[in-house]
């Protein structure tokens, strides 16, 4: 069996993990290791309304189809919250999935107070709906690992470098402030 530990964590490809000779808990941490790697600096972006750091959509799929090959959505739901659309997804990846929530707000004339139901305007379902949608699949991504924006707007976190590190899995897990 190979030594996980003489491993070099930028040498490892996905699609090799498989023909490695480790257990199947070693393959499983191999897995967590990459998926916990934080996506490239230049990728995150900062929200422009809210302040905070994202992943763009077409960050995330390019790295579900990268990661996992293909990738499945399926929309649970879709419902109104006050002024809200809300939608709720079923990310399909490898052989399980992840559920995701996401919402945007339906726009109103200007000058109008956000609850008026008479002021929303007349496309503000057809706008907010996919953008709901796509707040919903990233909210499912995250889950996943690092590398689709979990952790971007923590202030303290973990570096999962430890789970190719030793067999003791986590007596060298640190926190990590940002």
């Amino acid at each position: 069996m190979a030594d996980i530990e003489k491993i070099d964590p930028k040498s490892i490809k996905w699609d090799e993990i498989d023909k490695m000779d480790f257990s199947d808990e070693g393959k499983i941490a191999l897995r967590n290791f990459l998926l916990n790697q934080p996506p490239p600096q230049a990728w995150i972006k900062k929200h422009p309304l809210y302040k905070n750091d994202y992943l763009p959509i077409d960050k995330v799929e390019f790295l579900l189809t990268g990661f996992f090959k293909s990738f499945r959505v399926e929309v649970k739901s879709v419902f109104q919250i006050a002024n809200s659309v809300c939608v709720t997804v079923r990310l399909y990846y490898s052989d399980t999935w992840q559920d995701g929530v996401g919402a945007a707000p339906m726009q109103v004339d200007s000058g109008k107070n956000a609850m008026d139901s008479e002021a929303i305007k007349s496309n503000a379902v057809m706008l907010a709906l996919p953008i709901a949608e796509t707040n919903a699949v990233k909210d499912a991504a995250d889950k996943i690992g690092k590398a689709f924006g979990r952790d971007l707007n923590r202030k303290d976190t973990l570096n999962y470098d430890h789970l190719i590190q030793d067999e003791e899995k986590f007596k060298n897990a640190k926190i990590t402030e940002k």
